[in-house]
């Protein structure tokens, strides 16, 4: 069906329909979190990737003012005191993600929060960093998928310059942000050679101030490229 252009016509989730204590007495938090999603879509085209399947390529983002009423329902009437950002990339528009962070700074909403799903590195510069850490960012996750630069634009069909990578992780290392990387191994036409260099990359990470470093098999998950291209070849 046709995908919803306007997000901020949605209701905020019932979660007063859920038992949230219970959720609260199982994670391993100290704090009371939940997640949020504050856009959807995501316009690039990792071959093993799914999302563009259920979310659709068009960037489709909430405003900052309807992120930050739900954010401040969290805070007021749950008592939340921990965000899970679930996008597929929160900074995927600089100018939004920033007044996000402001609002969130300037009118004292005490919460933490995270990206477990990863942002892409393009954005993040001095002043948008510093932006995250004084609104409570206290950890993101980065996805080089590869060491390999022609791994991650041949094979994964993936727009990143591994070396903006290495400059958002000193980044994030100087402003007190946790950040940990998550890597692919295993795709059709990359060598073992390619692989080793991926775990050299990680070390290299590491060094630059990386926490740690989530290494994942390649699965071939049907619709996406990767499955189509396993199926051809027999795989």
């Amino acid at each position: 069906r046709e995908l919803i252009e306007n997000l901020d016509e949605l209701p905020f989730p019932a979660r007063d329909l859920l038992p949230l204590d219970k959720y609260f007495s199982i994670g391993i938090r100290r704090k009371p979190h939940a997640t949020m999603i504050t856009s959807r879509g995501c316009p690039y085209n990792c071959n093993f990737c799914t999302i563009n399947l259920t979310m659709g390529r068009q960037f489709r983002p909430r405003s900052p003012e309807n992120v930050f009423a739900e954010i401040k329902q969290l805070y007021e009437k749950y008592g939340i005191r921990h965000i899970n950002f679930e996008d597929d990339n929160l900074t995927m528009n600089k100018e939004r993600a920033e007044k996000i962070f402001d609002l969130l700074f300037k009118n004292k909403i005490n919460i933490t929060w995270s990206t477990p799903n990863g942002i892409r590195v393009e954005n993040i510069d001095e002043n948008l960093a510093q932006k995250m850490k004084q609104s409570g960012c206290r950890r993101v996750f980065v996805a080089p998928e590869s060491g390999v630069q022609r791994v991650v634009s041949q094979i994964i069909g993936k727009n990143l310059d591994l070396k903006k990578i290495k400059q958002a992780v000193r980044l994030f290392k100087k402003n007190g942000i946790i950040v940990d990387g998550s890597f692919v191994i295993g795709l059709i036409g990359e060598t073992k050679m390619d692989i080793w260099r991926t775990i050299i990359f990680a070390l290299k990470l590491k060094r630059l101030g990386m926490n740690k470093a989530g290494i994942h098999i390649a699965t071939p998950y049907f619709g996406t490229r990767f499955y189509d291209e396993a199926m051809q070849k027999g795989y």
